[in-house]
């Protein structure tokens, strides 16, 4: 990473804190990657274990917890897979105490470089993702509240990294993308899980929504989805509420 200095911003700065943090999430992504594919296999393992003493119900409701972590990150609380959850947590909590650290540095380099702009969006995405994080989240605790996601409607202008893109998002209240003119839908908003998605057919996307940020999840191609690795992440800011 860059030291910074006060004086003249220099496109070099930029490019060399922008490259050390994407190197950061794609290591996290990779991490998360790995974690979740040991876990999967751990479930494999335990099934083909209790099928092989022919217990039909312990099979399905292993089954049925290797669904729910699959596809709305359901970490297991099981005696059988305590050790390779806790390997999960342990695996993917220290990809993003890595990550967060780069950010961080991300930060001060850019502010001793006097690119504040710079600084503060390293500071704001920085910010969604400890918030709501990249890597799956274990079931909630008892007594915790299970409300299912809602998207909120409205037009969002989104900035994706690392590939700086911008896109416009106008989303109704039944959640369907559509056309400046809202006469054409794009896209469908859709419950998976506990999780928002757009199937764009050759692409999938993640949606995370706050008060006033969408968190957007990337993946092309489609098939990433299933590995929970996202080449791209955005950032929305909502600039007119539906």
């Amino acid at each position: 990473m860059l030291a910074g200095s006060a004086g003249p911003i220099r496109a070099a700065d930029t490019d060399a804190i922008n490259a050390e943090i994407d190197k950061a999430k794609k290591a996290r992504q990779q991490a998360d990657a790995k974690a979740r594919a040991a876990l999967v296999a751990a479930f494999e393992e335990a099934i083909k274990a209790v099928a092989a003493n022919g217990d039909l119900d312990g099979v399905k409701a292993l089954q049925a917890e290797k669904k729910a972590f699959e596809e709305s990150g359901k970490v297991p609380d099981l005696a059988r897979l305590r050790t390779a959850a806790a390997e999960y947590h342990k695996t993917t909590k220290a990809a993003q105490s890595a990550m967060e650290k780069v950010y961080e540095q991300g930060i001060k380099d850019a502010t001793k470089a006097l690119n504040i702009d710079l600084a503060e969006a390293i500071r704001a995405e920085l910010k969604e993702l400890t918030g709501m994080g990249l890597a799956p989240k274990s079931a909630p605790a008892k007594g915790e509240g299970t409300t299912k996601p809602r998207w909120i409607p409205g037009r969002w202008e989104i900035t994706y990294t690392p590939n700086r893109t911008k896109r416009t998002y106008i989303i109704r209240a039944d959640g369907a993308l559509v056309s400046e003119k809202g006469d054409e839908v794009h896209a469908q908003i859709k419950q998976q899980g506990g999780a928002l998605i757009i199937d764009f057919g050759d692409r999938m996307e993640r949606l995370t929504f706050t008060e006033k940020r969408l968190f957007i999840e990337h993946f092309w191609p489609k098939s990433d989805f299933e590995k929970n690795v996202p080449n791209q992440v955005g950032i929305g800011e909502l600039v007119k509420k539906k």
